[in-house]
C-alpha cells in the first residue's frame, strides 16, 4: 500500500495546483490519459480473453474521465482565453513531473516481462521494445488530446514533445512501429 516516490511527487503536484482547471488538466489529460493507454496495451498483451475483456471494460470507464478533462479544458480555453498562458506554464512544469520519471520500476518491470512473455534474454529485449513503443504512444496520444482541446501550439513549446520526436526516431531505427 505504498506509492513510489515519483508517484508521491506527482500526487502532491496535483493536489497543490492553483486551480481546478490546472489540476484537471494534469489529472485527466496526463495521468488518466497515460493510464488509458496503459489499459489499451495491457489488453494487447493479455494472455486470455477474460483479461482482454476486463481491460476493454476499464478502458471505457477511464475514457470517460479523460473525455471529461478534455471537455473541461476546451471549455476553459474557449471561455477564458486569458488562462491559456497559465495552462501552458502549468503544463511546462507538469510534463516534467508526470512524464519525467517515465514510470516507476514497479510498473515497467512487470510490463516488460508480460509484454515479452517471459524472462529469457530475447523475451526481455522484445518486452523492452514493446514497452518503449507503449511509452511513445502515451506521449503521442497526450499531444493529440491537447490538439483536440485547442492547444496545438503546445507541441512547439514543450520539451516533452522534443523528447517524443527523439523517441520516435529511436524506435524507427530499431524497426519498431508506434502506429
Amino acid at each position: 500500500m505504498k506509492a513510489s516516490p515519483q508517484n508521491e511527487v506527482n500526487l502532491k503536484f496535483l493536489r497543490d495546483a492553483d486551480s481546478f482547471s490546472e489540476s484537471s488538466t494534469t489529472l485527466h489529460l496526463q495521468a488518466e490519459g497515460m493510464v488509458l493507454t496503459l489499459f489499451r496495451f495491457s489488453e494487447y498483451i493479455s494472455p486470455t480473453d477474460g483479461d482482454k475483456k476486463l481491460f476493454r471494460l476499464v478502458m471505457q470507464d477511464e475514457a470517460r474521465h479523460v473525455g471529461y478533462g478534455m471537455q473541461h479544458l476546451k471549455w476553459v480555453l474557449d471561455h477564458f482565453p486569458e488562462k491559456r498562458e497559465i495552462i501552458h506554464k502549468h503544463l511546462d512544469e507538469a510534463e516534467n513531473f508526470v512524464f519525467g520519471g517515465a514510470y516507476a520500476v514497479e510498473v515497467m518491470e512487470p510490463f516488460i516481462i508480460l509484454s515479452g512473455k517471459g524472462m529469457k534474454k530475447e523475451q526481455i529485449e522484445h518486452g523492452c521494445k514493446i514497452t518503449a513503443a507503449f511509452q511513445v504512444k502515451q506521449v503521442e496520444e497526450y499531444f493529440e488530446r491537447l490538439d483536440k482541446c485547442g492547444l496545438p501550439e503546445r507541441r512547439g513549446r514543450s520539451e516533452l514533445h522534443k523528447a517524443l520526436e527523439l523517441g520516435q526516431a529511436q524506435l524507427a531505427e530499431m524497426g519498431v512501429r508506434t502506429h
